[in-house]
C-alpha cells in the first residue's frame, strides 16, 4: 500500500486516500474480458432521458432501476415463493422512474414491448399503486407534453 501512495499527494483521512487508489480489477474480471459500455443509454432512450428531465425540471429521473428497488412483497408472501418472487423482482428493470426530489415515487416510464416481461412489470407496478406508462420509441412525446404526461393527461400514450 505504500507503494502505492508513494506519489500520491498526502490526504489527511483513510478515506480520503483510498478515493485516490487506482482501482484494482480481480483477476476474474480481467481474465473474462469486461470492457466499458461507450454509452450508458441509446440514442431513443437518451431523447427520452432528456426529454423527461427538461419537461420535469422539479423532478427527479432516474434510469435502468430495478423493479426489486420499487415494489415491496405483501407480508401475506412466505417462504419458497417469497424467494421466488425476489429472484423475478430482481431480474427486471424499470427504464425510467420519476420521483419526487424526496425519492417519492411518481411514476414508472418505459418502451413499448410486448414481452411477458411487459406484462410482469405491468402487473407488478399497477398492483402497488404505481403509474406504469408505456412509450412508443418512435413517437416519443415533447418535452413540454411530459408533465401532463406523468400525471394522467393522455397524449394518445398507452398507460
Amino acid at each position: 500500500m505504500r507503494e502505492l501512495l508513494a506519489g500520491a499527494p498526502r490526504l489527511k483521512t483513510p478515506v480520503a486516500a483510498a478515493a485516490v487508489m487506482p482501482s484494482a480489477q480481480p483477476a476474474a474480471a480481467q481474465a473474462v474480458g469486461y470492457a466499458r459500455k461507450e454509452r450508458l443509454l441509446d440514442h431513443s432512450q437518451t431523447l427520452l432521458f432528456h426529454r423527461l428531465k427538461t419537461g420535469l425540471p422539479d423532478l427527479e429521473v432516474f434510469t435502468n432501476v430495478s423493479l426489486s428497488a420499487v415494489v415491496d412483497l405483501s407480508t401475506s408472501v412466505r417462504g419458497g415463493e417469497l424467494e421466488s418472487l425476489r429472484l423475478q423482482l430482481a431480474v427486471h428493470c424499470i427504464d425510467f422512474l420519476v420521483c419526487e426530489r424526496n425519492t417519492r415515487i411518481v411514476a414508472a416510464v418505459e418502451f413499448e414491448t410486448a414481452s411477458g416481461s411487459a406484462k410482469f412489470k405491468t402487473q407488478c407496478l399497477e398492483t402497488a399503486g404505481i403509474r406504469h406508462i408505456r412509450i412508443n420509441p418512435k413517437a416519443i412525446p415533447e418535452q413540454q407534453e411530459m408533465r401532463a404526461l406523468i400525471f394522467g393527461v393522455n397524449f394518445g400514450v398507452k398507460r
